[in-house]
């Protein structure tokens, strides 16, 4: 970009100095076409027959003589070589105004000739003696000022397009300068906007580096964690398997212990049944016993029964004793021995009977309970040192289990941490994209106005290569023109010069235009150097140009013809 400013500037140099060449070589064919309007005819040694009545025409015409006033030459400004970004359009163009052609008085065209020594005479206003009429002479000078008039009106409608070409171009200057300090501003702006965005990627770099390490480290302890996870849920699966053999271990405990509990109360039963039943018969025993003993009570009832009737008997017989006591004294002592003896007897008897019942059985009951108390006792010492060691197991297995289940909860609460922690990066890089993408967007916006800005720099190369091509052809126009003038002068002054050949005398006139032709050829002498300068540094502009023009690769510039 800043190689196509280049190329601009250097093509508006160009066109400065094409234009300042232009109005010199304009100003010289103005003053060419001054000096020759009036051609002098015949000599001064014969005013009356060669030199040209001075008619009313005449004075009129010099009178009218309309001098052109060039416009004032302007010089292009110092143009920034900063990259153009942006455009504003609506730009204030100055105020131009052409020139207005000025009428040359009589008292300054009379006034002009008086500092010749051939006007300081007396005789200045000439009259001729004999005023006759205007031959074919005075008819070809009034062709020839015809034709002069003519080229007048040419040279300056060209004057005219030249000047508005020139204020046109005035205005693309400062248009193009206050584009330029636009520009200044714009790429200053672009600058810092493109310093914000080279920071702004430093830290976006530096924010995915970053992101990218931690997301590595994240990652890896990521992996990590998962292995032990793997870990650890295998060694779960395997507390779990060690639990189920466990809890199937109890089952199978707790199924043997209730087959035991069951087989054990089957035989709680049994031996209830058959303590039942042997309380049955022992009551059945004890009814036999009892009635037996009722038997006893009641023999010993009639007994007693008996007694008392042999008490009564005794009484009687004592009542007979009394009559019969020695007699009767034997027989109550065996009698009273016998009854004793025979209540002993019973007792003993009974006594003897029960306890040798009881005896037998419940020393059979004792020694079959004996047994079965001690084989209950020697399964239930197994069931117990059986429930004790799996007991202990599973104490040493819920201890692992839990903590197990504090690693776990540990490993739980490290993925939420490392979630959360990946949350927050992600909501990071989300932010962080969206701020890439907002300068992005910014990005584009100087891009556009870039763009926009290289547009009208192509506008402007191609309005000032239009208004060029346009000098250029008003310029040959104005070359033919004089060429033709030049030609046409040529061949009158070949017509003049064969119709008076021996004419050799030079009016007053001539000597003024020879003068001002002397003076004038020092001076052009120095514009001619002037104007090759500028032609030599125009043309060294022009092949930078060139030179310049296929180093932009940015933007197309048109060529560039001298």
């Amino acid at each position: 970009m800043v190689q196509v400013l280049e190329v601009v500037l250097v093509f508006i140099a160009c066109i400065h100095a094409i234009l300042d060449w232009i109005w010199f070589e304009m100003a010289e064919y103005f003053e060419s076409l001054t000096e020759t309007e009036i051609e002098p005819v015949g000599s001064n040694e014969e005013p009356s027959q060669n030199r040209v009545p001075e008619t009313n025409l005449m004075q009129k015409q010099s009178s009218q003589t309309r001098i052109i006033t060039p416009p004032i030459m302007w010089k292009p400004d110092q143009v920034s070589a900063l990259l153009p970004d942006t455009v504003l359009p609506d730009t204030v163009l100055p105020d131009t105004t052409l020139p207005d052609t000025v009428l040359i008085p009589e008292s300054f065209s009379e006034g002009g000739l008086t500092a010749l020594p051939e006007c300081e005479s007396e005789d200045r206003k000439f009259q001729p003696k004999n005023e006759e009429k205007p031959d074919s002479s005075d008819e070809r000078i009034k062709q020839i000022k015809e034709e002069n008039s003519k080229l007048k009106i040419d040279l300056e409608t060209s004057a005219t397009e030249l000047s508005l070409k020139c204020v046109e171009i005035q205005r693309l200057t400062a248009v193009t300068n206050e584009l330029n300090q636009k520009l200044q501003k714009t790429s200053l702006k672009n600058d810092e906007l493109i310093l914000k965005l080279a920071s702004v990627r430093n830290m976006a770099s530096t924010s995915q580096s970053e992101f990218n390490e931690s997301e590595s480290k994240l990652t890896k302890e990521l992996t990590e964690l998962k292995v032990q996870l793997i870990i650890q849920q295998k060694l779960l699966e395997e507390k779990e398997m060690n639990l189920e053999s466990i809890t199937q271990d109890k089952k199978m405990a707790d199924q043997k212990v209730e087959e035991i509990h069951k087989q054990d109360f089957n035989l709680f039963l049994t031996d209830l049944t058959e303590m039942k039943r042997t309380t049955e018969q022992l009551k059945a025993d004890n009814q036999r016993i009892s009635e037996a003993r009722d038997a006893a009570i009641l023999s010993a009832e009639e007994t007693r029964i008996l007694a008392e009737e042999r008490q009564s008997q005794i009484d009687e017989l004592k009542k007979e004793k009394a009559a019969r006591k020695a007699v009767q004294l034997s027989n109550a002592s065996t009698w009273a021995v016998t009854e004793s003896q025979l209540r002993n007897e019973i007792k003993n008897l009974k006594a003897n009977s029960t306890q040798t019942e009881n005896e037998t059985q419940s020393e059979s009951e004792l020694k079959r309970l004996k047994d079965e108390t001690s084989l209950l006792n020697a399964s239930l010492e197994s069931v117990r040192e059986s429930l004790a060691e799996k007991t202990t197991k599973n104490n040493e297995l819920s201890s692992r289990n839990l903590e197990l289940v504090g690693k776990n909860s540990l490993l739980e609460e490290k993925n939420e941490t490392l979630m959360k922690e990946t949350k927050d990066f992600r909501e990071k890089l989300a932010r962080q994209e969206k701020e890439i993408e907002d300068v992005w967007e910014n990005h584009d916006a100087v891009l556009e106005s870039a763009l926009r800005s290289e547009k009208l720099a192509k506008e402007q190369v191609e309005a000032l290569s239009e208004a060029l091509a346009a000098l250029q052809e008003a310029v040959k126009d104005t070359e033919d023109s004089a060429k033709a003038t030049k030609a046409e002068r040529q061949s009158m002054n070949s017509d003049d010069a064969t119709k008076a050949p021996d004419q050799k005398k030079v009016t007053w006139i001539k000597k003024l235009l020879g003068k001002r032709k002397t003076q004038k050829s020092h001076h052009n002498g120095e514009d001619a150097e002037y104007a090759n300068l500028l032609e030599t540094t125009g043309l060294e502009m022009v092949e930078r140009a060139k030179n310049l023009q296929p180093e932009s690769g940015n933007a197309h510039v048109p060529p560039i013809h001298a």
